[in-house]
């Protein structure tokens, strides 16, 4: 009976047993079917978010995908003419006298000038000109009824769909402050609100590394001279230098550099005129922009430093040289 009993529970099939296969072939299928979904839409996410979208403004053709690569200073400027070129008649010629301009025309004179700039890690100021610098003056945009502030105002726009950065810093203790752009390689500002002008971060680097020796001479003479109460390291970071021009003197042994100082943000000033021996450090005579009495270059270094110079003999406006 026990063993009938057995032979009767070992043939009962288990509950579930007959189907157990086909259902494990179904449950595949769904999540091979679910995997292949996910795929498809994973794939058509990456299309959509990654394909270059075009700005609808008007006032930019950049896609977003470029706003990451770096820009020249020639970029900035050509966008600024091109986007006034679709209001304005734009006459590419030097014509400092506005009178005569007619009405609807802009009379535009390209420069290779670029703006003041602190490099990081740098107390003073660098502006440079030549190549990768870009400037564009504008005249008569009164003829065209644009007003100063407006034009500045569309500058200002063309610099920010470019994606730079706008920075304010003060240039004097009074606490006048000075605007620029900053980005993608560049440094952009505008001057008396009717020109606009580009320098690259590169090249303003390597300006302030080579100006800084006459930077120190600056600080030494303006100590030495007294001609100013404030702390000379405190007038040194309201300054802005430009790249030295170096010249071998007639004698043997001395060197003399001339370099534009000015107020940073400002524009005026004078131009440094510096001297040294052999390869020893620099030293500012002074910053003139004028020629100066033979009398004032009196002594043994700076006669042999600035020997043939011209400079004006005695109190009269006759041109001799330095002996």
């Amino acid at each position: 009976m026990n063993n009938n009993g057995d032979q009767l529970n070992n043939n009962q099939p288990t509950i579930g047993t007959p189907n157990q296969p086909k259902n494990h072939w179904k449950v595949l299928a769904i999540i091979l079917g679910a995997l292949l979904v996910l795929t498809l839409v994973a794939i058509a996410a990456i299309f959509i978010f990654t394909e270059p979208r075009t700005k609808k403004d008007d006032n930019t053709t950049e896609s977003t995908t470029s706003k990451t690569t770096e820009l020249s200073p020639k970029d900035v400027i050509n966008k600024i003419t091109s986007e006034l070129a679709k209001d304005y008649t734009l006459v590419d010629d030097f014509a400092p006298d506005t009178a005569g301009i007619p009405n609807g025309q802009f009379v535009i004179e390209h420069r290779d000038y670029a703006p003041d700039y602190r490099v990081d890690g740098y107390e003073y100021f660098s502006n440079y000109d030549g190549s990768g610098a870009e400037q564009v003056v504008f005249y008569g945009n009164g003829a065209v009824g644009l007003s100063d502030d407006e034009l500045q105002n569309k500058i200002a726009k063309i610099y920010k769909d470019f994606d730079l950065e706008k920075a304010t810093v003060n240039i004097n203790s009074d606490n006048d402050t000075y605007e620029f752009y900053k980005g993608r390689g560049v440094v952009c500002a505008y001057d008396s609100k009717v020109m606009a002008m580009c320098g690259q971060t590169s090249v303003y680097e390597a300006v302030a590394k080579e100006t800084k020796p006459f930077t120190e001479a600056y600080v030494r003479y303006i100590t030495e001279a007294k001609t100013t109460d404030e702390d000379p390291n405190a007038s040194l970071k309201y300054q802005s230098f430009s790249r030295p021009t170096i010249e071998d003197s007639q004698v043997s042994g001395y060197q003399t550099a001339y370099l534009s100082i000015a107020s940073a943000g400002r524009g005026y000033g004078g131009i440094g005129k510096f001297w040294r021996q052999s390869s020893g450090e620099w030293n500012l005579h002074t910053i003139n922009q004028e020629l100066l009495r033979c009398s004032e270059y009196n002594t043994t270094d700076l006669r042999n430093a600035y020997k043939g110079y011209e400079c004006f003999i005695g109190d009269t406006n006759d041109v001799g040289k330095v002996q």
